[in-house]
């Protein structure tokens, strides 16, 4: 199977290189393609016309489950995992499977030991961004 290689930003990996240049724009501030509604900024033409949907609030994939609706088919089926067992990201190190791909690349971090989030005010760093941002708010937030 094909190398991967990874986004230096995030770790997100990619079968080509023109998928990760691509890729690469999400973590510039190059985002050209405003929505006049919002003023929210988008990397390409067809990410701003997904979003223009949230404006309409028409959301097409509804689960047959809990009946809540999305924008987008694969956002239905990523949610429709939270009704089953399927956990289809496996970690090739431990016997651990996960349900998102993005928890499994968490996990893989913790494995390596790389901490790529790392607080500007005070230089701690974490393997997850979720951890860094709970830290902000309770370590560096001002609280009135």
């Amino acid at each position: 199977h094909r190398e991967q290689i990874a986004c230096q930003a995030c770790g997100k990996t990619f079968s080509d290189e023109g998928r990760l240049r691509k890729h690469e724009k999400l973590h510039t501030a190059d985002r050209p393609f405003v929505c006049e509604m919002c003023t929210k900024g988008f990397t390409t033409q067809a990410h701003l016309k997904e979003h223009l949907k949230i404006h309409t609030g028409y959301k097409p994939y509804s689960c047959e489950v809990c009946g809540k609706s999305f924008i987008r088919a694969p956002d239905l089926k990523k949610h429709e995992r939270v009704h089953s067992n399927e956990r289809p990201f496996a970690c090739h190190m431990c016997d651990k499977a996960f349900k998102h791909k993005s928890h499994l690349k968490d996990h893989e971090r913790r494995h390596r030991g790389e901490k790529p989030f790392v607080c500007g005010s005070c230089t701690k760093a974490f393997a997850k961004a979720s951890d860094l941002k709970r830290h902000e708010n309770n370590m560096h937030s001002e609280r009135k």
